[in-house]
């Protein structure tokens, strides 16, 4: 692996790294509202961190990918059926989350 590409590769790491912090800080406090107050447990924590992933992974392959960070023909956009199944089971799962 010559320098360049390890350099790449390093900088790539460290943005996603950067998206994955920003965005679950994001999405932890525009769900405080829905959880305050409440003692979560693991199985809600773990329920609750899927849905956050799936939205961010929504958000990153449909918007980011496709504008920022990668040549858009390296990484194509989610189907219209897996971002509405994606979507779906994270709106499911933050609303089991409320409800419980």
């Amino acid at each position: 692996m010559s320098v360049g590409k390890a350099a790449a590769w390093m900088l790539e790491a460290l943005r996603s790294i950067v998206f994955l912090m920003i965005g679950l800080l994001v999405l932890g406090a525009a769900e405080r509202p829905i959880t305050e107050g409440m003692q979560l447990q693991p199985g809600q924590m773990l329920l609750l961190l899927t849905a956050d992933l799936a939205i961010l992974y929504v958000v990153h392959r449909n918007f980011l990918a496709q504008h920022r960070f990668y040549r858009s023909s390296q990484k194509a956009e989610l189907s219209a059926a897996k971002t509405a199944t994606l979507l779906g089971y994270a709106c499911i799962a933050i609303i089991i989350i409320a409800i419980a």
